[in-house]
């Protein structure tokens, strides 16, 4: 039987693209088709359905393992040596990997990088019978796929997806990428986008280029991840990965040299971002977490995404005095990892200590870039000038440290049992979501969504509005302009006051029935 490839370039935990690729794969071995996956995954041996992992070294590829697997369809993972470098479109700290973003990186490492991965499809060309290959993004995955198949001069059938965080973050901003993005464009036998939005997005790109042609079929979720659990089984799974994964985690280590920099107004946080593992649990958090998830004492706001200013994560902390202030039985789970977690730290230490001026003096320092997040400081800086919201902010940050939680990293499995335990779900995007694969999530949990009224957000709740009745669209998100750090906190405190069971079943109902990953899959293989 023939293989597809299926190539992605980075790895398969985290968000986004990675599950979507980790539970693409998974669904065809389940189906009974052999696969062929390209990324740089660490830890391989972790994915039950992988049987075979080769990593490549210069011209050699070394078998790391081999092993049954309980599919009837089989997976090799191949690892192309990249030389310990991985170009992203967002910075994130890797272990033992020299990580920039593809927009900072020159053309002639680009090249270099593309001919590096080209080499291991070819390889996989060469010694396999692969009939499709389905390359992830617009940049780099289809250039290097492109030129495998060219050298290896396979006819295997060319597909290209689009995600959307390749063209936010790489093309738009680095004109070298555009061009290498056309050029697999026009080769393509098939282009995949993930939502309406997202073809819509890629039209406006290239408006030359005759993008008609381009298929949308959604990211999904995997249905088997959602509904009631037993809450003793629930806790000991959550305690068993707490216990595996927080070894490196953030803990209250680096609270201390924050606490210390914040006292001597130092803003350079290399030696705290260097001093934990982002992708592990926090320390330290089991007692607490457990304590918000299962009382009934609280009720529960849950952010689930990474810790990055594009996702509206700085609004939303901001914000946050004003929920509590209204209710001090909300508590605030932040479940992810991120660039901005420990100044997000430093924030909330201001805030405690009422340094407001400090944040807004040094906000570029703290992690603010984006002029909508500019503007919404403004409108915050204004706000306090005036007492009653002033007397309003403070009361609620006597709650800001006791009532919200950073979980750390949990893997999907494990983020969805405490995700269930949300009132309300907030993903306040300032970037475009090509899908929004989380808003799905919170439908599927029986959660109710909060979010930033665009994009792919926009579109799964209108497609959702079309076939519930009654649903308001509006109830559910909130305008990305400058008051919507107040919006946010308003439209939060209006849903937790309200009983959401009816449209929370049957969004539910909507998500499961129509993003299952089993058909998202058929629909991809059928192509």
């Amino acid at each position: 039987m023939s293989k597809i490839m299926m190539v992605h370039g980075f790895v398969l935990d985290g968000t986004g693209s990675n599950l979507y690729v980790r539970n693409i794969v998974k669904k065809m071995c389940e189906m009974g088709q052999d696969v062929v996956l390209v990324c740089q995954e660490f830890t391989p041996d972790k994915y039950d359905y992988i049987s075979k992992c080769i990593r490549q070294k210069d011209n050699d590829y070394v078998v790391e393992f081999e092993r049954e697997t309980p599919y009837p369809g089989k997976c090799d993972i191949y690892i192309p040596d990249t030389h310990n470098e991985l170009l992203v479109y967002v910075y994130d700290r890797y272990k033992d990997l020299k990580v920039r973003e593809m927009k900072d990186v020159s053309n002639e490492e680009i090249d270099a990088y593309v001919s590096l991965n080209a080499s291991c499809i070819q390889h996989i060309c060469e010694t396999n019978d692969i009939s499709k290959v389905y390359a992830n993004h617009l940049v780099l995955q289809p250039q290097y796929v492109y030129q495998g198949l060219q050298a290896a001069k396979s006819k295997a059938q060319f597909n290209v997806i689009c995600h959307g965080s390749d063209i936010n973050y790489a093309i738009s901003k680095n004109q070298y990428l555009d061009q290498l993005s056309r050029v697999t464009l026009l080769a393509a036998d098939n282009l995949i986008a993930v939502s309406q939005h997202s073809k819509e997005t890629m039209k406006k790109t290239y408006p030359d280029l005759d993008l008609e042609r381009v298929k949308v079929i959604n990211a999904g979720l995997d249905e088997s991840l959602y509904g009631s659990m037993d809450k003793d089984l629930e806790m000991s799974m959550l305690s068993e990965y707490i216990d595996k994964h927080q070894e490196l985690g953030f803990s209250s280590k680096q609270v201390e040299m924050i606490k210390d920099m914040v006292e001597s107004n130092n803003y350079d946080f290399d030696k705290v971002q260097e001093s934990y593992e982002p992708k592990d649990v926090e320390i330290g958090i089991k007692d607490d977490l457990f304590n918000k998830m299962y009382s009934n004492d609280y009720e529960r706001v849950i952010y689930l995404g990474k810790y990055l200013e594009q996702k509206g994560i700085i609004p939303l902390v901001l914000g946050l005095p004003l929920i509590y202030s209204d209710n001090p039985k909300v508590v605030t789970l932040f479940i992810g990892f991120g660039a901005l977690r420990a100044k997000l730290e430093y924030i909330i230490q201001l805030l405690m200590a009422e340094r407001f001026d400090d944040i807004f003096d040094n906000a570029d320092k703290l992690g603010v870039t984006l002029k909508e997040d500019f503007a919404i400081l403004e409108v915050l800086k204004e706000n306090l000038k005036n007492e009653d919201y002033l007397n309003q902010y403070k009361k609620g940050l006597a709650y800001l440290k006791t009532n919200t939680l950073f979980t750390g990293y949990f893997d999907q499995k494990y983020a969805m049992r405490i995700l269930a335990h949300g009132n309300v779900s907030i993903f306040p995007s300032i970037y475009v979501e090509a899908f929004g694969m989380v808003i799905i999530e919170a439908m599927a949990s029986k959660v109710t969504p909060l979010v930033s009224r665009h994009s792919g957000f926009k579109e799964t709740l209108e497609i959702a509005a079309s076939k519930i009745k009654d649903l308001d669209i509006k109830n559910y998100s909130v305008e990305l302009d400058k008051d919507m750090m107040d919006n946010i906190a308003k439209k939060t405190i209006e849903l937790l006051s309200k009983d959401n069971t009816y449209f929370n079943n049957e969004m539910s109902t909507f998500a499961l029935a129509n993003y299952g990953w089993g058909g998202i899959t058929k629909q991809l293989m059928d192509i």
